[in-house]
């Protein structure tokens, strides 16, 4: 069960930033006479090509804030190393796994 849902948030993310989960929000125009008309406020996400020292580089979709948090932390293999888990988006989990288990290869072969 939670497998599944595990898997549908991951689904429900695809749109979403890599880093902040920062998705596509609804909300109202309201005009000067206090009309209020639906509208949606689109995230700035593009397709990034972001190079991991382990894992090499992966096409991510990622904002423009997540891009300063990667370049604060100086990479996304220090960003994901250090952050916590809970804080994290269901695609930053899986390549924190995938960095995880690259880490503890590169290890037992030193």
């Amino acid at each position: 069960m939670e497998r599944k849902l595990a898997i549908q948030r991951a689904k429900t993310n695809l749109r979403g930033c890599l880093v902040t989960g920062l998705r596509v929000m609804h909300g109202n125009n309201v005009s000067h006479s206090n009309r209020k008309v639906k509208r949606l406020f689109k995230a700035n996400i593009s397709k990034k090509t972001i190079i991991s020292e382990s894992l090499g580089a992966k096409l991510v979709r990622i904002s423009r804030r997540g891009e300063r948090t990667i370049e604060k932390y100086g990479g996304l293999d220090k960003f994901l190393a250090t952050a916590k888990n809970r804080k994290l988006t269901m695609q930053a989990m899986i390549l924190k796994r995938e960095l995880m288990v690259k880490l503890g290869e590169n290890q037992k072969t030193a």
